[in-house]
């Protein structure tokens, strides 16, 4: 049995399974509580072109991700089902680094995450959050597909 499971949530159907599977273990009694955490990663800010602005300001843009990630981590809390109350932590900065970082401060003893279906090359260049929070987790780490 674990006392806390971290659901990493990003809107994909991948996440919103691991959702599911946190929900059912929570309902069989294997998870006491759930932390679902969306993490925001902001684009780099790119220079414009003298004479060209953008349609919006950095405080917009960044509301906007906000309500952006509220909105999926409300699906996602009402995915896990009913009986099942779960914490929500939205943050920003590079997903695997914040998830572990978030695990850590919270004592979570299970991290559930899905599986992204990455092709190879994309998986040589730039890594999956799944993989690179599975070789760095203090913790157990389950995968869902």
């Amino acid at each position: 049995m674990y006392e806390k499971a971290m659901v990493a949530v990003d809107g994909s159907q991948h996440s919103f399974k691991a959702v599911a599977t946190a929900g059912d273990l929570a309902r069989q009694g294997a998870i006491k509580e759930v932390i679902l955490i969306y993490v925001m990663n902001f684009p780099t800010p790119r220079v414009m072109p003298e004479g060209m602005s953008l349609d919006f300001t950095p405080a917009q843009y960044h509301n906007e991700l906000i309500q952006a990630a509220e909105v999926i981590t409300e699906k996602a809390r009402e995915q896990l089902g009913p009986g099942v109350n779960a914490k929500v932590i939205i943050d920003s900065g590079p997903a695997p680094e914040m998830i572990l970082q978030e695990a850590e401060k919270h004592h979570v003893d299970l991290i559930i995450i899905g599986n992204r279906g990455l092709n190879q090359l994309q998986k040589l260049l730039l890594g999956s959050v799944s993989s690179r929070v599975v070789s760095l987790a203090t913790c157990h780490v389950l995968i869902v597909k």
